[in-house]
């Protein structure tokens, strides 16, 4: 493990101005890093985006501009939090400009990360904002004295409309396991995911491998967080985009992870340092990692199909988690969409993980529930490393839905994988790298849902497109 100064890195992290209660530092604006520094500024990793479908300069699509990178979380119509990556030793401020140049200033709530590293996550709180408006962000370096030294970056960004437009369509790109030993693939795939223009994104599970290519300690989990982050196009898109974030087996540091595996802890507390949402007009929490976040005129029920993981007890879900979703779904007065990283119809597929295969019984409280809402429900997964649509039967729930599994925008797969084992839900399917652009109106008394997806691939390839309507 990383020590500093001969200590240990439990002393190290317990010398630091703050400490969670998990153990993960939360670090005072001033902290300072054993390790050795990289030169200021930050350079970032040759990964840019090259024969990809990029946005022109004029294009109102996102580009790839940004110096430092920076993820926009769950956004209400007045508010909004942002995760800004920056070196250890960097004092930033953040300036949101309105559209007639007025301006606020606003500083991390908080650092988090491991400051050995070189790098911490900046956690962003900004209020008072004005529902659908547009606004610029500029982050400014600050000297030790307190004068800011230049502006260091700049983006775009904007709040949620407000709700008067519940019944309008929301774009929602759906996407999952974004493998960063994928150079190539991941500036092609998110040049096609930023022509796009979601305004919405669901990161689904596996947004970061950290069981791969790490160093096997503790460190080297952040570390691994840091790699991605640095060199993902996405995060550097000059235009931000709200994005919902739910985590599987390799953002947990072991593949196909379950309630035994001892890196849960830590792996939560990096995982929030990057991804971690704090509360928004709209969004509630569950007892566990689980949340639900409203989005217009769509609930999202974002399910934490991990920490509790155990198979021999026919356990996916905690019980707590599994009580507050079922509440959840039963009071609901807008369509809602379940999303989970692993399959929750899944039993047909040969070695894989799913709901269905471990836990038979929670699922069908999850469709007991959907029999007794108001609204329609729509399930939404990854993992396997392609994207299918189900057909739901009726017997479930009462009507008939879907579940859409969008996987991997870029990770490993071949050609035909799907194939290897046959489901007589399957619509349509593909195993190239992909993501699942889905467009969800709901209608005025919030008992339907139209969905409108279209599977799409490097330079916008289509590779299906499907169209329907859930009415409860």
């Amino acid at each position: 493990m990383l020590q500093d100064e001969g200590a240990s890195r439990r002393k190290f992290l317990h010398s630091t101005l703050q400490t969670s209660l998990l153990g993960l530092a939360t670090w005072g604006m001033g902290a300072t890093s054993a390790r050795a520094r990289e030169a200021w500024p930050p350079r970032r990793p040759g990964f840019g985006p090259s024969s990809a479908l990029l946005p022109s300069a004029g294009s109102s699509s996102p580009r790839v501009t940004g110096f430092f990178p920076i993820l926009q979380g769950a956004t209400s119509a007045t508010e909004t939090q942002l995760h800004v990556l920056t070196p250890t030793e960097a004092v930033c401020k953040y300036v949101v400009i309105d559209a007639v140049g007025g301006r606020r200033e606003f500083w991390a709530a908080r650092r988090r990360g491991v400051a050995a590293s070189g790098w911490l996550s900046d956690h962003v709180w900004i209020d008072g904002l004005q529902p659908g408006l547009d606004y610029r962000l500029e982050v400014e370096r600050v000297d030790q004295a307190g004068e800011r030294s230049g502006v260091l970056d700049r983006r775009e960004f904007k709040t949620l409309a407000h709700a008067a437009a519940a019944t309008r369509p929301l774009k929602t790109a759906l996407i999952s396991c974004m493998n960063d030993r994928y150079v190539n693939d991941q500036a092609a795939m998110w040049a096609a995911v930023a022509v796009s223009e979601p305004e919405l994104m669901i990161f689904n599970g596996d947004l970061c491998y950290v069981d791969q290519r790490s160093s096997g300690t503790i460190d080297g989990m952040w570390d691994r967080h840091v790699t991605t982050r640095r060199m993902l196009d996405v995060f550097r898109w000059h235009k931000l985009v709200p994005t919902l974030v739910n985590w599987d087996d390799h953002d947990l540091a072991e593949n196909d992870s379950n309630v035994r595996n001892p890196r849960v802890q830590p792996a939560g507390e990096f995982f929030d340092a990057m991804f971690g949402v704090d509360p928004v007009q709209g969004l509630t929490r569950a007892p566990g990692r689980s949340f639900a976040m409203e989005f217009g005129g769509i609930k999202f029920l974002m399910l934490d199909g991990r920490s509790a993981l155990d198979a021999r007890a026919s356990r996916v879900f905690s019980e707590d988690e599994l009580h507050w979703a079922e509440r959840e779904i039963q009071s609901a007065n807008k369509p809602m969409v379940l999303v989970c990283g692993q399959q929750f119809f899944g039993d047909y597929l040969i070695g894989a993980e799913s709901v269905e295969r471990y836990a038979r019984p929670q699922l069908q409280r999850l469709m007991q529930a959907g029999q007794q809402s108001n609204v329609p429900l729509v399930l939404v997964s990854g993992d396997v490393h392609f994207s299918e649509i189900m057909r739901l039967e009726s017997s479930l729930m009462g009507y008939e839905s879907l579940e859409i599994t969008s996987s991997a925008i870029h990770s490993r797969t071949f050609i035909g994988q799907q194939y290897r084992s046959s489901n007589p839900r399957r619509l349509e399917s593909t195993s190239r790298n992909n993501f699942c652009l889905t467009t969800f109106t709901p209608s005025l008394d919030g008992r339907e849902v139209a969905v409108d997806l279209r599977c799409l691939g490097r330079d916008q390839t289509e590779y299906f497109q499907f169209k329907d309507r859930i009415r409860r």
